[in-house]
């Protein structure tokens, strides 16, 4: 546990884990390992970061999870570590927003920039490029990649890749059209 990080209570700290610099645990946080978390993160109550994967395949083989720096999990957020078969890491990026009760199965590998609503759920093996917007109470099915700067509305069962830049919505889902606001501010020029 590297230097000023606060610890609130009734968190539970398992072995195997590298905490950061600046991390802070509100309370009722259950950080397990092997887990590495960068710096600056903030984890909200009832957050479980690094348990087992909800994979009836999973063997206790050696997996682990990866945080980078700046990434807020609201309350009740489950991150599940890798497994063999999906090269044993669960990885997130830095600056990322997960908001309440949302899911990261094992073997999910996130970039950085993402903001993921409420409720929103993410099987194993995905893929989220960096500056996504995943919208409450989306999900998304096992080995899909969701392309850079791809906003995915609210209610999506996303069961086929997203295409980067674009909008998808509806049920079926259907690319709806370019995701002009989210590029716009990120300094995309409108042509």
């Amino acid at each position: 546990i590297a230097d000023g990080c606060t610890i609130g209570p009734y968190c539970v700290i398992g072995p195997q884990i590298t905490l950061g610099p600046e991390n802070v645990l509100k309370s009722h946080v259950v950080l397990s390992g092997p887990l590495t978390i960068g710096s600056h993160n903030t984890f909200f109550p009832f957050c479980i970061i690094g348990e087992i994967p909800q994979d009836r395949k999973f063997a206790e083989e050696l997996s682990q999870t990866i945080i980078g720096d700046h990434n807020t999990f609201r309350e009740c957020v489950t991150v599940n570590r890798g497994t063999e078969k999906g090269g044993g890491v669960t990885r997130i990026g830095s600056d990322n927003l997960l908001m309440a009760c949302s899911h990261v199965a094992h073997d999910c590998q996130l970039g950085d920039g993402i903001v993921i609503a409420n409720g929103v759920l993410l099987a194993g093996h995905v893929h989220v490029d960096s500056h996504v917007h995943l919208m409450g109470l989306a999900a998304i099915h096992q080995f899909c990649t969701v392309g850079r700067h791809a906003f995915v509305a609210g209610y999506t069962p996303v069961s086929q890749d997203v295409p980067p830049f674009m909008i998808v919505q509806g049920i079926p889902p259907r690319v709806r059209g370019v995701n002009e606001i989210g590029l716009g501010r990120h300094g995309f020029a409108p042509e």
